[in-house]
């Protein structure tokens, strides 16, 4: 967590831990909670080896929620960003086998 992550009403609650491990293939949900007038663009940044790339994942809004579903197809280390309006939200490690 970030402190712009108190600024914006938005509580990553998924995955539960920073670090995670997959295999190759594997979707990733990254679940948010956000306010009822919430209506802002987010993005997941991915970083891998020092290169960063905004990727567009599938986004799904519920009544309070949003959820970003990425699937890694490749294998290394990712530092996953969830960004909104310049912020940084949370940051995940992902290690894709």
């Amino acid at each position: 967590m970030y402190k712009e992550a108190f600024i914006e009403p938005i509580i990553s609650i998924a995955p539960k831990n920073m670090r995670n491990q997959i295999t190759k293939g594997t979707s990733v949900s990254f679940k948010l909670k956000v306010p009822d007038d919430f209506n802002e663009n987010i993005h997941l940044l991915l970083n891998k080896g020092g290169g960063q790339k905004v990727i567009k994942p599938t986004i799904t809004k519920e009544e309070r929620e949003i959820i970003l579903q990425h699937t890694f197809d490749k294998k290394g280390s990712y530092d996953v960003h969830i960004s909104t309006k310049d912020y940084l939200v949370a940051t995940y490690v992902i290690k894709v086998k």
